[in-house]
């Protein structure tokens, strides 16, 4: 009964509460399981802090273009081109 004890306190230990994240840590997802149930997560950036981001991504002279529910897209420009950067509201990924 010991042994059993002592077995399951090192496997909780060594696989739940080492700290270990073996999941992509910026991985958001858009919803939580609590009590049994998912709930999709609402909180997102607001359009003016993803145009912040973009600009701290090293983006200059930074337009909003849209601001849809699942995708923010700007215009800016990257060592002299103009280009459409896209973020994801949830996560904060931006994608060029």
């Amino acid at each position: 009964m010991f042994r059993r004890i002592i077995l399951a306190t090192a496997v909780a230990f060594t696989f739940g509460l080492s700290g270990a994240a073996w999941a992509d840590p910026d991985y958001n997802p858009p919803f939580v399981f609590q009590f049994g149930r998912a709930h999709f997560v609402t909180s997102h950036l607001s359009c003016d802090a993803a145009r912040k981001l973009v600009e701290a991504d090293g983006y200059r002279h930074v337009a909003q273009a849209n601001c849809g529910v699942n995708t923010y897209a700007f215009h800016a420009l990257r060592k002299g081109r103009a280009v459409i950067v896209h973020v994801n509201p949830h996560s904060g990924k931006l994608s060029p």
